[in-house]
C-alpha cells in the first residue's frame, strides 16, 4: 500500500481559499464556503 505524505502534494486555488475561509471562521457552513469558492459542497467536503 502506498504511503500518503501530505507534504508531497501540493495544494490548488481552491484549497488555498477553503483554507483561507476555514482560518478565518472555523464554524462556517461548507455550503457557504462552497459559495465563496465556486465549488459545490460535495467538492469542498472532500
Amino acid at each position: 500500500m502506498a504511503k500518503h505524505d501530505a507534504a508531497s502534494e501540493s495544494l490548488d486555488k481552491f484549497d488555498r481559499a477553503i483554507l483561507e475561509l476555514v482560518q478565518r471562521d472555523n464554524t462556517m457552513a461548507l455550503r457557504l464556503i462552497a459559495e465563496q469558492v465556486n465549488l459545490s459542497t460535495a467538492a469542498v467536503q472532500r
